[in-house]
């Protein structure tokens, strides 16, 4: 029965993602491993374990100090090239290896049960939330770290029972060893001792004591295990909080409801994965009313009272909500992040989720009598039933990877608007950016891809989210882009005006002064050509193009 069940959630897990074989890179896997020369070499072993990787890539503002996903990756290069085919079969084995760990893990916490443990497997397996952290290539970070998050904790487990003492020391060791290989992967698997104290209290029937040498033991050597993770980091990158210039935006009183509120974000999306999209909509809120009123404030509150209630009532339900609340702690936005919430964030908290509809299933199991046992079979097939609407959503959002562009349109379509009036509010920072980000990210695609109407509209969309308090750097980025697209469309005097008003704020505004020079003479326009050209001589007396230029005019007018 166990091998026919392994069998069983291999094939699930397997071929729930097999459609994401004909995937592309998208997203940041084009930068992270199309656009990167140096991944495949040796530098990319040093750099992995000694700067901000993501950063030298120029990727988004966070420190990226993963030294294993980078090395996964590495490794995939290897065997694979260029294939994103292989780069994706890659993340279908890593997320089976995870869930058949679940799988054991829920047999050890299940006990003597067989189905109920595959069933809570199956659930995992099949879940919709997950399908960025694999479908996605880069979203392999969660996946990686679930996996030593996983068998840390098992060993854990194992090395406070009473049988075979000689063997604690080496489950202790081997259990801070993948402890730290998961922080390596990432900085989400830094609950892991909470959750073992966790299970400690809620679990087991004799209450953990401070005279416990075992769980002393177990919790120092993970505390040491955490504080050589941050030595490592500290010295090869720093330890420099996410929090940056958002932070001063809002008071204590906003910051402590986004807390709730994103809690109840991440649990309505764990509970109906409807809708599912890389990027969140998340409002900070303006005032007391508009926390009360959102339905994501109120699902927060009802599940502290049911996590609350449960360690009292029922123990081993609180260690499952427990299990979800406290894996989300580093990403409730208790420090401010600079992406409020992202939906790959909850693989590691779903394990949790599932284990609670699991034990609901034992619960139900284990009290109703004989000729009651309809009602566990309609319990058993009511599972069945959502993981056949979890196997058709999972297989439906896997299509929204195929193609970069495909990518970025569904986002856009799952995005929730932000009406002008409110563009300028800080308090909907997140959205506005994530909409600045998606529309300027497709139209860089529909240009390259000789798209050029939609790479125009899709600009002009970008320009409308650039508030005030973001950085110039935003709109004059679009500005250029939007000037290039403009000009290919043969639209100059559009192209002038966009780039006149992009001068001031350009890099190099000089550079933008030729470049006025050239379009006012294919416009035919000399007079107005000189000057730009001169303005540039002007400013940089070094510069060859825009003397070129210069001399190529006046030889034209003398002739």
């Amino acid at each position: 029965m166990k091998r026919s069940s392994i069998i069983l959630l291999t094939l699930l897990s397997m071929g729930v993602y097999w459609n994401t074989l004909p995937n592309e890179f998208v997203a940041g896997d084009r930068q992270f491993i199309l656009r990167n020369p140096s991944l495949g070499t040796p530098d990319t072993v040093k750099n992995a374990f000694s700067s901000d990787y993501w950063g030298k890539l120029g990727g988004e503002s966070f420190i990226y100090f993963r030294p294993l996903t980078v090395l996964s990756h590495f490794a995939d290069l290897k065997l694979y090239g260029l294939h994103p085919a292989g780069h994706h079969f890659s993340n279908m084995v890593l997320h089976t290896i995870v869930t058949l760990t679940v799988f054991q893990l829920f047999l050890y916490l299940c006990a003597p049960h067989l189905l109920i443990p595959a069933i809570g497997a199956g659930l995992f397996a099949l879940h919709p939330i997950h399908t960025h952290s694999v479908s996605y290539i880069m979203g392999r970070t969660d996946v990686l770290a679930a996996i030593f998050y996983l068998w840390g904790f098992i060993l854990l487990m194992r090395a406070t029972e009473q049988e075979r003492p000689e063997r604690h020391p080496a489950r202790i060791a081997g259990a801070c060893l993948c402890y730290l290989l998961a922080l390596f992967c990432k900085e989400i698997a830094i609950t892991l001792p909470l959750i073992f104290l966790l299970y400690r209290f809620c679990w087991r029937s004799d209450r953990p004591s401070l005279k416990d040498s075992r769980l002393m033991t177990s919790c120092l050597s993970l505390c040491a295990a955490a504080l050589l993770y941050l030595m490592v980091r500290s010295l090869a990158v720093g330890c420099i909080p996410f929090e940056g210039v958002i932070s001063s935006w809002y008071s204590p009183w906003q910051r402590v409801c986004m807390v709730i509120i994103t809690c109840g974000y991440y649990l309505q999306k764990l509970f109906f994965p409807l809708r599912l999209c890389f990027y969140s909509n998340l409002s900070v809120p303006g005032s007391w009313l508009d926390a009360v009123q959102s339905p994501f404030f109120w699902t927060g509150v009802l599940f502290i009272v049911s996590w609350a209630v449960s360690l009292r009532r029922a123990p081993r339900m609180g260690f499952a909500i427990g299990w979800i609340g406290i894996t989300l702690l580093p990403v409730l936005n208790i420090i401010l992040l600079p992406a409020l919430a992202k939906e790959n964030f909850l693989y590691i908290p779903s394990i949790g989720f599932c284990l609670l509809l699991a034990l609901a299933v034992q619960s139900l199991a284990d009290t109703v009598r004989d000729n009651r046992r309809w009602l566990f079979g309609a319990a058993v097939t009511a599972a069945a039933l959502i993981g056949i609407l979890y196997s058709g959503a999972t297989l439906r959002r896997n299509t929204d990877y195929r193609h970069p562009i495909t990518f970025l349109e569904t986002t856009l379509n799952n995005l929730t608007p932000v009406p002008p009036h409110l563009r300028e509010d800080v308090c909907f920072f997140e959205g506005v950016k994530n909409l600045y980000i998606t529309y300027r990210n497709l139209g860089i695609l529909y240009r390259k891809s000789g798209r050029l109407e939609e790479a125009a509209q899709a600009f002009e969309n970008a320009l409308q989210f650039t508030p005030s308090y973001f950085s110039p750097h935003y709109e004059e980025t679009v500005r250029l882009s939007l000037v290039s697209v403009y000009e290919n469309m043969g639209r100059f005097d559009e192209t002038f005006t966009l780039l006149l008003q992009a001068r001031p704020d350009a890099p190099r505004p000089r550079s933008a002064d030729n470049r006025l020079g050239v379009i006012s003479l294919r416009q035919g326009k000399k007079d107005r050509a000189e000057c730009c050209f001169k303005r540039h001589c002007r400013e940089d007396k070094t510069n060859a193009p825009a003397e070129y230029s210069l001399e190529l005019l006046y030889r034209d007018t003398t002739d």
